[in-house]
C-alpha cells in the first residue's frame, strides 16, 4: 500500500501590522473562549429543573433586582417588558464597549463575557426590530418601552424575535432558587 500523500506546509504570508478590526476580533474571540467550559456541562437532576411559564411583560417590574443607580426595578421601568428590553440594552452597551476595547478606543472598557450579547449571522430581521421600538420616560422618572399599538401607527411591525430575545433577560426570582414558584414571572 503505498504512503498517503504527505500536505505540504503553506507559505507564509508576508507579515502585516493587524488591522483594528482584526485586533478586535481576536480579542474578543480569546475573551469568549476563555468563558467556555473545558467540558460539557452536566445535566441538571430532574427535581432541579424549572418549568417553562408564561410570561406577562405588562405585570410591574421586580423588586429585587437593584441598578447601578441604586434603584430597584420596581423604582426604574414601568413593566417587566421595560426592565428585560432595558437588560438587554445594557448588554449590547457592554459588548460595544468591550469592542471598543478591543481595538484600543480609550472609550472602550473590558466586560465578562457573561454582560456581553452575541447574534449569529444572518439574523437580518431580528437586527431591524431591535431598533424599532423607543424607550420614554413617563411620569415620575420611570422607563416605558413604546407598545406594539404606538408602533403600529408609525408604520413599525411588531417587533416578534426582538420580544423572543428580550424574554431570555427575564430575571428569576430568589424565591425559584430555593425551589418555589412564588413571585416567579
Amino acid at each position: 500500500m503505498a504512503p498517503l500523500p504527505r500536505e505540504e506546509a503553506p507559505e507564509e504570508a508576508p507579515s502585516r501590522p493587524e488591522t483594528p478590526e482584526e485586533r478586535a476580533q481576536r480579542e474578543v474571540g480569546a475573551l469568549f473562549a476563555s468563558s467556555q467550559p473545558e467540558r460539557a456541562p452536566t445535566p441538571l437532576p430532574e427535581s432541579e429543573l424549572v418549568m417553562a411559564k408564561a410570561v406577562n411583560t405588562g405585570v410591574p417590574a421586580t423588586k429585587w433586582v437593584v441598578w447601578p443607580d441604586g434603584r430597584k426595578s420596581s423604582e426604574t421601568f414601568v413593566n417587566l417588558k421595560a426592565e428585560i428590553w432595558w437588560t438587554m440594552r445594557h448588554r449590547f452597551q457592554a459588548t460595544y464597549q468591550t469592542w471598543l476595547w478591543a481595538i484600543g478606543d480609550p472609550k472602550g472598557v473590558r466586560h465578562d463575557v457573561d454582560e456581553l450579547i452575541f447574534l449569529p449571522e444572518g439574523c437580518e430581521q431580528l437586527k431591524r426590530e431591535l431598533i424599532g421600538p423607543k424607550w420614554l420616560e413617563k411620569p415620575g422618572g420611570k422607563v416605558a418601552i413604546e407598545g406594539k399599538d404606538d408602533l403600529k401607527k408609525r408604520g413599525v411591525a411588531s417587533p416578534d424575535e426582538a420580544d423572543t430575545l428580550a424574554l431570555t433577560f427575564v430575571p428569576i426570582s430568589p424565591t425559584i432558587v430555593s425551589g418555589k414558584l412564588e413571585g416567579y414571572y
